[in-house]
Order: structure tokens, then C-alpha cells, then sequence
């Protein structure tokens, strides 16, 4: 493989689409030698990307608890953007009308409260898990849980697989990393 022209080509990939360039690498990552070709041509090394997967499993969420929709409500967004930081809640709802349909939208209710967000998008052999969050006051109540547990019995329907995917800033409750079945660390260039 010539690496210049792969590097190339992600490079115009992302600028035809107005989007500035980025590669995520990990021990898969090909070609060969990417990461020491990135490094040596001064890409700049950003944070550390953990991505997350697992077979699906059929489940269904017991509680009843969570709301599937193709689109995202008011009280969905209150929960997701809580959950970002400032800078990235200004463009968030942005990014989220950008996701390609067919997506499903997760909520996760409680005394007639929308506490927790997620959603998945099926594509091919594997769906993600996306735009997690919960509100502060229901922490460790299980908000999260219902709704991986309602994206996945969504996804097994469709496809045998889940990932999902964070930078290594972003706290994630340990509780649910025994969900994920591979975690993998990755290194990101910009």
C-alpha cells in the first residue's frame, strides 16, 4: 500500500465534504504504518479514542421504561446536550440532524420524565450506540441500562453486532463497560 496516496485520499474525502481531516488508529488499522507516516508528515496527535463492541444478544427492556422514535423530541435534547460540554452542545443538534436515517432515537422515562438519551443507527452487520446521557438527579438508577438494553433488543432484529465508541476524556460509568464484550484503545491525529 502506498501510504501518501491512502492519506491522500482521507484527506480529500473529508475536505470535499467541508469537514476537517482525522484518523482514528489502532492495532487494525491499515496500512501498516500509518500511525509512524502520520506522524512523520506533522499530523498532530489528539486524544485517545476507546471503541467498545459486543454481539447482540435478543433482550427486551423489562421495565417498559423506554420510548423509541425516528426523531428526536425537546425533552431528548434536554438530556443529551446536559450531558456535552459547552462547546460541543452548540453544534450537537446539528450534528445529530446530520446522522443518516434510518436511526432510531432512545428515551428513557420515568414518572412521565424523560432521564436518559441514546441512540442507534443500523448499518450493515452493525448498529451504534450513540449520544448517551443521562440527567444528574438519576445517575445510578439504571436509566442507561434500559437503554442499551432496548438498543440492542432494536439492533437484534437487524444485525448480530453493537459498537460504540468515546475519547478517552469522557467518563463513562463503569457499570456498563461489563455490556461490552471488546474495548479496544485507539489513538487519534488531526
Amino acid at each position: 500500500h502506498d501510504l501518501g496516496a491512502a492519506i491522500s485520499r482521507v484527506v480529500s474525502f473529508y475536505r470535499d465534504r467541508g469537514a476537517a481531516p482525522l484518523f482514528t488508529i489502532s492495532d487494525a488499522s491499515v496500512p501498516a504504518g500509518l500511525d509512524d507516516a502520520l506522524e512523520r508528515a506533522g499530523w498532530r496527535r489528539g486524544i485517545d479514542h476507546v471503541t467498545m463492541a459486543k454481539s447482540v444478544e435478543a433482550q427486551t427492556d423489562p421495565s417498559g421504561s423506554v420510548v423509541e422514535a425516528d426523531e428526536p423530541d425537546a425533552a431528548w435534547y434536554d438530556v443529551y446536550l446536559a450531558g456535552v460540554t459547552a462547546e460541543r452542545r452548540m453544534i450537537a443538534p446539528e450534528l445529530v440532524g446530520r446522522v443518516p436515517r434510518p436511526r432510531t432515537f432512545f428515551s428513557a422515562v420515568r414518572d412521565g420524565l424523560v432521564i436518559g438519551s441514546g441512540l442507534s443507527v443500523v448499518d450493515g452487520a452493525l448498529a451504534s450506540v450513540q449520544c448517551m446521557a443521562t440527567l444528574a438527579a438519576a445517575r445510578r438508577t439504571g436509566a442507561a441500562g434500559s437503554i442499551l438494553a432496548a438498543i440492542e433488543a432494536h439492533a437484534a432484529r437487524r444485525t448480530p453486532a453493537l459498537f460504540t465508541g468515546r475519547n478517552g476524556q469522557q467518563k463513562c460509568a463503569e457499570p456498563l463497560h461489563a455490556f461490552w464484550l471488546h474495548r479496544d484503545r485507539a489513538l487519534s491525529y488531526a
